[in-house]
């Protein structure tokens, strides 16, 4: 496993919280950073979008759809790059669904 990888987790895990996003988990598993919301206390996760790893430290952006499917999108960069086209472009996928 990835240094590289723990310490983007730790990155987008403090900003997700930062920007009061706190329904909002991090994840790692394997190569990938996977995004999970906790809705209304349910124990049940609903996975919002995932980065995985490449070569040279860059990461490539996926977002789950409304029935869990992973959807890559055009999107590789480093994390906080990803992160911030996320927090603000694709900002549609974080938001709390209740």
């Amino acid at each position: 496993m990835s240094l590289a990888v723990y310490i983007a987790r730790t990155l987008i895990q403090n900003k997700l919280h930062s920007l009061a996003l706190n329904h909002l988990n991090v994840r790692v598993h394997s190569r990938s950073i996977f995004i999970y919301s906790t809705e209304n206390e349910e124990p049940a996760e609903a996975y919002r979008a995932a980065m995985t790893l490449l070569p040279h430290n860059m990461f490539l952006l996926s977002i789950a759809n409304h029935r869990g499917k992973w959807q890559p999108l055009p999107y590789v960069g480093t994390a906080p790059e990803l992160l911030d086209v996320l927090t603000n472009k694709l900002a549609f996928a974080l938001v709390r669904w209740s």
